[in-house]
């Protein structure tokens, strides 16, 4: 062969050999571009879940914070029977403290029914309830100590027995 078709070969060799590199690297190009294109598709779906869980995490939050505020509103509305409870409570605890013994004889005044305007959810009719179910028992103790028994009548002289 003659020197120059030799040199002329390895020419269209070396440029064939670059064709087929360049073929090469053409697909892994092409595989990447569809790895990446299916990547991002995968992506894309997640925001699109994410964008989801955002707005419903949202909307959870909202419906929270109305209900958060709506209770709110009513323990402030019924912070008033609370507190008038609170001083009930605090008024029997004063009676009960400054309640004669048993064997004192003073009259001790019912204390009043407590004023409610009715958003007090029975607290407060309770307090009272227990409070004349406590001024009932005093008064029942006062006088069974006042009333002497069969039996202390018959050991008590005639001359101090009460009538």
């Amino acid at each position: 062969m003659p020197k120059k078709l030799q040199s002329d070969d390895d020419d269209l060799m070396k440029i064939f050999e670059h064709y087929a590199e360049l073929r090469r690297e053409h697909v892994e190009y092409e595989d990447t571009v569809h790895s990446l294109e299916h990547d991002i598709a995968g992506l894309q779906g997640r925001v699109d879940q994410l964008e989801e869980l955002n707005k419903q995490l949202t909307e959870e939050r909202d419906q929270f914070l109305e209900r958060y505020y709506r209770l709110v509103t009513q323990f402030e509305l019924m912070g008033g029977s609370f507190d008038r409870a609170r001083a009930g409570i605090t008024d029997s605890i004063g009676y009960l403290r400054g309640r004669p013994e048993k064997h004192d004889q003073h009259e001790i005044p019912a204390l009043p029914a407590a004023k409610s305007p009715g958003n007090g959810n029975g607290l407060e009719n309770g307090i009272v309830k227990i409070t004349a179910t406590l001024e009932d028992e005093r008064r029942r103790e006062e006088h069974e100590i006042l009333k002497p028994s069969r039996a202390d009548a018959s050991r008590t002289p005639a001359s101090i027995r009460p009538e």
